[in-house]
């Protein structure tokens, strides 16, 4: 449990509405405002949320603030994670954040469609050589596609549900990916025949 505390000042004569998200699997955030001395807890977010229970449907955790005219208003978050938290912390419009989103998104589907590109060429492969190899191949490369999609948020979006996240099962899909890597990388050496 960690806890973070976030200050923003409004200056101007209307009210300010801004969205903040954080950058990476975050886990459990909790956001507290401070009245009468006591920190009074005013909604939960994050990436252990299950989609389809997010206030915001998105691969990043999103909460909005808002301040009222010439005033300050400080946030405290406390954030239960199973995963090293390390991310970055942004503000703007939610239409910004949006932006932000497909610019990943792009990057990420680019390469989503080589891995299954990858994956289909050495399927056909194994299936007209029978070499076990190519399937490895493929099993290698699709539980490293999977891993990818879980740490980015990206499975929960493909797989949405109100029940989990998949993003607490991180640790299955990559020691998954470490297994697979481990098996086609010794059989693709032949470091059994040493």
């Amino acid at each position: 449990e960690k806890w973070l505390q976030f200050s923003v000042k409004n200056s101007s004569d209307v009210l300010l509405k801004k969205y903040m998200y954080f950058s990476s699997l975050t886990g459990f955030i909790e956001v507290y405002e401070k009245e009468q001395e006591k920190l009074i807890l005013k909604k939960t977010f994050g990436s252990s949320i299950p989609l389809l229970n997010q206030e915001h449907k998105s691969i990043y955790s999103i909460t909005d603030f808002e301040v009222l005219p010439q005033q300050q208003k400080t946030l405290y978050f406390k954030i239960t994670s199973r995963h090293n938290f390390n991310t970055s912390l942004f503000v703007g419009s939610l239409e910004e954040i949006k932006s932000k989103e497909a610019e990943v998104s792009l990057f990420y589907f680019v390469y989503l469609g080589g891995i299954i590109a990858l994956v289909l060429y050495n399927l056909f492969i194994y299936v007209y050589l029978k070499e076990n190899a190519y399937l490895r191949y493929c099993v290698f490369s699709a539980s490293f596609m999977s891993t990818l999609s879980v740490v980015k948020g990206y499975a929960d979006l493909f797989f949405a549900n109100q029940f989990f996240s998949f993003s607490h099962y991180l640790m299955f899909f990559s020691s998954f990916s470490v297994l697979s890597a481990s098996g086609f990388t010794y059989y693709f050496l032949e470091v059994y025949k040493k």
